[in-house]
């Protein structure tokens, strides 16, 4: 067992909130706080949002709750990742910003790495890399860090890096001025499916600076279900919503990096088909036609990857190709690089 003294908290440590929406995940619950309750940086202010779990993930979050006055519970209505994130944002008092998914964990040092590379800094955010195996996970202090600054698509491309995911919140330390300013409040839009990657474009656009931080202090724990056993349900139908949310965005903001995103769209538009073309049932069927519908319409007028969507049924074929790949993590290592 690693063994480490915790140095005690001077006046000078930061307030750090750390927001944990908390659905049906007992399996997984105790040991993601175990590791956010043991981290080497002490200065925590640990919100557990519990969103209508129907199991006893709260009896657990409680349990934990009473050994240590840091987290607090916060207990609503099901709603969603979203919307339980929005209700941490909102009550979150730290000068920095995490977010946690309740079923993966952190190295010990993951917070005191983060922190320190942008400590006194303003309109910044730090990342760690990522791991799909829990023993990558490295809990020594590091310095090895790279600052990406420039122009949003510089920002974007320079934190594109293998293990590195900027297009999900957790894995993050953010300064509080991202999401809470006098010019707009940057919240998780109430979509079913995709908002953690709306919210990917907007804090980028708000970040001047992105640290990269180089050590694995995020282990991401990979659905058990593969991607053929995956089910097209109504909520995939989001999809569209997102790709409406995105160019919005993009066009109002930072529109030299539209083509960047009709990108983007295309290859979440391809995943989603390719759920479609392994399930097979009626549901799938009438959303993969809607799905290359709407790519062939993006790559058409933005003259982005048009050969792709020329044949439907060629598409297909690509799709089950690459579907029986996906299940490989390498792989999957390569379908991030090229999501960019």
């Amino acid at each position: 067992m690693l063994k480490r003294v915790i140095m005690k908290l001077s006046k000078n440590d930061d307030l750090v909130s750390v927001i944990v929406p908390v659905f049906n995940v007992s399996i997984y619950l105790e040991e993601g706080l175990t590791s956010l309750v043991n981290q080497t940086y002490q200065n925590l202010e640990i919100i557990l949002v519990n969103d209508g779990s129907t199991d006893n993930s709260h009896e657990i979050a409680t349990k934990f709750a009473a050994k240590d006055s840091r987290i607090k519970i916060f207990d609503k209505e099901n709603g969603g990742s979203a919307s339980a994130r929005n209700y941490g944002l909102e009550r979150a008092n730290g000068e920095y910003l995490m977010f946690m998914d309740p079923d993966d964990v952190l190295s010990i040092t993951l917070i005191e790495n983060l922190h320190a590379s942008i400590k006194g800094e303003t309109q910044i955010y730090a990342m760690c890399k990522f791991s799909e195996k829990s023993s990558d996970l490295s809990h020594e202090l590091t310095h090895k860090l790279e600052k990406v600054t420039g122009d949003y698509l510089h920002r974007i491309k320079g934190a594109t890096r293998p293990n590195f995911d900027i297009f999900y919140p957790w894995g993050k330390l953010f300064s509080r001025d991202i999401f809470f300013n006098d010019e707009w409040q940057i919240r998780f839009p109430l979509i079913d499916l995709h908002d953690d990657q709306v919210v990917a474009l907007q804090t980028i656009h708000r970040a001047k600076q992105v640290v990269l931080v180089d050590t694995v202090g995020y282990y991401y724990r990979v659905n058990n279900e593969s991607l053929t056993k995956q089910k097209i349900t109504p909520r995939d139908e989001s999809l569209f919503l997102y790709n409406e949310y995105e160019l919005l965005f993009i066009r109002d903001n930072e529109p030299q990096a539209f083509d960047w995103v009709v990108r983007l769209i295309l290859s979440e538009g391809d995943y989603v088909a390719m759920k479609c073309v392994l399930d097979g049932s009626e549901l799938a069927a009438d959303m993969f036609g809607k799905v290359f519908e709407s790519n062939r319409f993006y790559a058409k007028t933005f003259h982005v990857r048009e050969n792709f969507y020329r044949s439907k049924t060629l598409y297909r074929f690509a799709l089950r190709l690459i579907g029986r790949a996906y299940g490989h993590t390498t792989f999957r290592k390569f379908l991030r690089l090229f999501k960019t």
